[in-house]
């Protein structure tokens, strides 16, 4: 899979999924906010995906989704008026059901 598809399919899962869990805050604000939270982060993470050697890819991939959970967290409660437990929950829920989507394509 190239890194736009991935990048695509990450939104196709994680935009509906934060819509029904962020809906309250605003449709278009919640799609733009977890539109420029992916965009931000997927591509650094593809990258550091991609310097990972064979060895060390399970321990390497935990520690980006880690970074971009945290990412994405601070992205979404400084773009919506959610309180934090809501931005970290989101963000990890949403996060977690990507990873394994893409992993199985």
């Amino acid at each position: 899979m190239h890194q736009h598809e991935a990048w695509l399919l990450s939104l196709v899962v994680e935009l509906p999924l934060l819509v029904v869990m962020l809906y309250p805050y605003g449709v278009k604000r919640v799609v733009l906010a977890g539109m420029v939270a992916t965009s931000l982060t997927h591509p650094v993470a593809w990258w550091a995906a991609g310097l990972l050697a064979a060895a060390e890819y399970l321990q390497g991939i935990l520690i980006i989704e880690l970074v971009v959970w945290a990412a994405e967290s601070i992205l979404l409660r400084f773009m919506l008026p959610a309180p934090w437990i809501v931005a970290v929950a989101c963000a990890r829920l949403a996060n977690m059901a990507s990873m394994p989507v893409g992993r199985l394509i």
